[in-house]
């Protein structure tokens, strides 16, 4: 009997976005003084637009999953999208963003993955989706004031594009170092 994974639905950005994005976040760190402590950063290599967040799927569940994402994926375009601005969820912040300008190819491959997924059981998400990258995860009001300052300087940021070429499907696994993503499959699209 196999175990059940955490999983999660994402694509991939482009690696000189993600420098860049490390850049600010290096930036913004030392600006404020946040430590560990305070504020989890995320690691450049873990850095992914998710489109769904599976939680606990059961083994067996896996190959219909990526059997109707190779599906959806084909069905869909290649696109280019982009990255821009940082922000926050929550008063005082309590997620730091970098966010994804309004993008139609991937609201309706979101919707199209969401819509699939309920059909296999998976709740529908209760908050409309809003593209974004975690930049940090900000554990106390103190540190979430600092964020909230320091966004400001940094809030009308142009990333770059990137090309959405294809959809992920990783399991995660919680460390104490942190989580460790492994790309389970990979659809790429039309």
């Amino acid at each position: 009997m196999r175990e059940n994974m955490r999983c999660f639905i994402a694509v991939e950005i482009d690696p000189a976005i993600l420098s860049e994005i490390t850049g600010i976040a290096d930036k913004m760190r030392s600006e404020t003084s946040l430590t560990g402590r305070d504020v989890k950063w995320v690691s450049e290599k873990n850095m992914h637009l998710t489109l769904k967040f599976l939680g606990d799927v059961e083994a067996d569940s896996i190959d219909r999953i990526c059997n109707g994402l190779k599906r959806i994926a084909a069905e869909h375009d290649c696109f280019n999208m982009a990255v821009r601005n940082i922000g926050s969820f929550g008063k005082p912040p309590k997620i730091l963003w970098v966010g994804i300008e309004n993008c139609q190819p991937l609201n309706r491959l979101q919707k199209e993955i969401e819509n699939f997924l309920s059909s296999e059981g998976f709740p529908k998400e209760k908050k409309q989706f809003q593209a974004h990258l975690t930049l940090c995860r900000i554990k106390n009001q103190k540190a979430g004031r600092a964020i909230s300052r320091a966004v400001t300087k940094y809030a009308d940021m142009v990333l770059g594009t990137t090309c959405v070429t294809e959809v992920s499907v990783y399991k995660s696994k919680l460390t104490a170092v942190g989580p460790i993503y492994t790309k389970i499959d990979s659809f790429m699209l039309a």
